[in-house]
């Protein structure tokens, strides 16, 4: 069955005016350890090993090839090629499935028939995952087409792409961005996951009644924020379970007040049954599992008074979220942590900290904030134990973790004067030592004393917009992928091929070219395109350097070349003080690949700039100087004298230290001065 009932605008929803190219090349093959839409091949795994999928359903062109990770993945692969009639599926296969069109759409012609076949497998599939290139962040605002990228045959804004699968009407869908490569990290392709997993109202057809939830709470001193999160939890059509570890401030009263306004829907205790010196953290979670055992909800929430925790679906309470979940056939939820800063000093008012001035956050990094399983469905019989993580993962034979993590908003600290009165007095005098020791509890807070600020510097967190997040790190969100990532950069750097097939040089038909920050060294084959007339060597980007024992290498042996923004030594070595370093090859005789290699020094971008300032001075005085040559006979010896002294002293910069490659341009500078004012004199 087709569930687009009309075919969608010419363009495929593309602006008006736009222009598609219609006899796209094919795409440059990469070789060099980039990967394109890396997130989006993570994401999918993640899912379908969550999901319990059989089958991942991967759709490419022509000769391309599966991404090794799924080559390695233990999945059975389905590969659908689109320059072929699409294969029919079987029911069963397509509710086994994840599925992948990852940088394809943008590269076909006409996409009515792939684009009618994804809306019809979004239905049946546990996920499937959409991604291209976003045309605004990877070209502009103001691009109408034909795209830059010769294999591309169009380009979606966001809103465009939304709309498309709007007009084919695929199963509901999340939208945000994702990674177009491995290479910068640059988020400039749209991602869209959709499929059985992303929330759908109740129908006639998907009936989810309403399961109760109950919040256990464990609270001490948190009178500035309880009442906040007690009436987020209310909205959220969550009832409350409040374990007072007999607070000294307002709480414990805050909350006999919300008892007694809202009847059956909230609970307050104290426990232990008397005050205790230390904060046993283990007793309070066994106490947490009691009132799971004893309660005749559906779902329980292990919840602390200084979080929010809420679905990924804006517009879907927990309630809501959680009932689907339970309708999918899962048991426990996991979650994404966001923890929120305070950023400048001073109080805040209370209950400010979900609403107010706690607007910026960091995604939480430490071990614990990846398994966040705290919302587990209540079924009677089942042993559970959350004591055995310090309450961070409910533990229980037969668990089954929906596939989507939700979010977690946690403002633990919310001012200076908040930090230090609940780290330094309240919270690290109270903890078990025991605890501590045998466990490994209690540590979070080791890196404050008196001496600490309890504030951070707010240009290195992120804004909080609900729906900014959502847009912006989807991928981060649902799975936790890219937010702990062992950035290439810092141990890689790259540089670009820039190809001229008869159009001149694309920004976009290009070639990463990575080598090793440590050893500083490439060794790279490259492939060329069909009808390659030149190509364009950029060594590194934004940064000038120092080439050693360059070779390009042919079928025919070493290939001649040019160079921009540098000067070559008599022994081979290059200097590119400009930032801008460029070399070019003319290619001729229908040469299908070359070799590269060679050794680099990376100059900083500030010691690039500034050489190329000192080179432009010294240019000025050597020009001055040949004029003053022809007319000044008496100092004609000196001057050439002074003149080969330039270039000497302008050698030796090739074999200098980055740190010290300022020094002997200065020299230089000092020598030409000098001889320009015995000229002038003798004038």
């Amino acid at each position: 069955m087709k569930y687009k009932e009309e075919k969608a605008t010419v363009n495929y929803c593309i602006k008006s005016g736009y222009t598609p190219n219609l006899l796209p090349k094919r795409s440059i093959n990469n070789a060099f350890g980039a990967e394109y839409q890396p997130d989006v091949y993570g994401m999918a795994l993640f899912i379908a090993e969550k999901s319990i999928s059989k089958y991942i359903i991967n759709f490419c062109k022509g000769g391309d090839e599966n991404p090794l990770r799924l080559q390695t993945s233990g999945f059975k692969i389905i590969t659908v090629d689109v320059d072929k009639p699409f294969p029919s599926i079987d029911e069963h296969t397509v509710d086994n499935s994840v599925v992948i069109c990852a940088g394809l759409l943008e590269r076909v012609v006409e996409p009515d028939a792939l684009i009618t076949f994804l809306a019809n497998l979004s239905y049946g599939c546990n996920a499937l995952l959409m991604a291209t290139v976003d045309r605004e962040r990877f070209r502009s605002t103001t691009e109408s087409g034909p795209p830059a990228n010769l294999s591309h045959v169009r380009e979606w804004t966001f809103e465009e792409f939304d709309n498309l699968l709007a007009s084919y009407r695929f199963h509901n869908y999340m939208l945000g961005y994702t990674l177009g490569e491995n290479i910068y990290f640059k988020k400039d392709c749209i991602v869209a996951i959709s499929g059985r997993l992303v929330y759908e109202k109740p129908t006639s057809q998907h009936q989810y009644p309403l399961k109760r939830v109950l919040a256990v709470i464990h609270c001490y001193n948190e009178q500035d924020i309880i009442g906040a999160t007690l009436d987020f939890l209310l909205g959220q059509g969550v009832d409350i379970y409040v374990v007072d570890n007999w607070s000294t401030d307002e709480s414990y009263t805050i909350v006999k007040k919300y008892a007694e306004t809202y009847g059956g829907r909230i609970t307050l205790e104290r426990f232990p049954a008397e005050p205790s010196k230390y904060y046993e953290w283990e007793k309070q979670l066994k106490r947490t599992e009691e009132i799971a055992r004893e309660s005749d909800h559906d779902w329980i929430f292990h919840y602390d008074a200084d979080e929010i925790r809420e679905s990924p679906w804006l517009g879907v309470s927990l309630q809501e979220a959680v009932s689907f979940v339970d309708g999918r056939g899962y048991n426990s939820i996991d979650f994404t942590e966001l923890d929120f800063r305070p950023t400048v000093k001073g109080e805040y008012e209370a209950g400010d900290a979900l609403t107010g001035p706690l607007d910026r956050f960091e995604f939480g990094r430490r071990p614990e904030c990846f398994n966040q399983t705290k919302l587990w469905k209540n079924i009677k019989g089942t042993a559970i134990d959350l004591a055995w993580s310090g309450g961070h993962c409910i533990q229980f034979e037969g668990k089954k973790v929906f596939p989507l993590k939700f979010i977690y908003r946690h403002y633990a600290i919310r001012s200076e004067a908040h930090g230090r009165k609940k780290v330094l007095r309240e919270r690290k005098a109270r903890f078990n030592q025991s605890e501590r020791k045998e466990k490994g509890w209690h540590v979070q807070y080791d890196i404050f004393d008196d001496s600490t600020t309890f504030l951070w510097d707010a240009d290195s967190l992120l804004t909080y917009d609900p729906v900014t997040i959502r847009r912006e790190y989807l991928v981060e969100l649902l799975t936790g992928i890219n937010i702990i990532r062992s950035s290439s950069l810092e141990n890689t750097c790259c540089g670009k091929i820039y190809f001229d097939t008869g159009s001149g040089f694309s920004e976009y038909e290009i070639l990463q070219l990575l080598f090793n920050r440590r050893t500083n060294t490439l060794l790279q084959e490259i492939v060329l395109p069909e009808g390659t007339r030149a190509i364009r060597f950029d060594p590194v980007e934004n940064a000038g350097c120092v080439l050693h024992n360059l070779e390009i290498i042919s079928e025919r042996g070493h290939e001649p070349f040019e160079i921009l923004n540098g000067f070559i030594d008599d022994d081979g070595t290059i200097l590119f003080a400009d930032p801008d370093p460029q070399i070019f090859i003319n290619i001729s005789g229908g040469l299908s690949r070359l070799k590269l290699q060679y050794n680099i020094e990376i100059f900083s971008e500030a010691v690039s700039f500034h050489l190329v300032e000192v080179y432009k001075e010294n240019l000025a005085v050597i020009d001055e100087l040949k004029r003053n040559i022809s007319d000044k006979d008496i100092v004609l010896t000196e001057t050439n004298a002074a003149l080969a002294g330039v270039e000497k002293a302008y050698n030796s910069i090739i074999n200098s230290k980055t740190w010290k490659l300022t020094k002997p341009l200065r020299k230089v500078l000092d020598v030409a001065k000098s001889v320009l004012r015995r000229v002038s004199l003798l004038s």
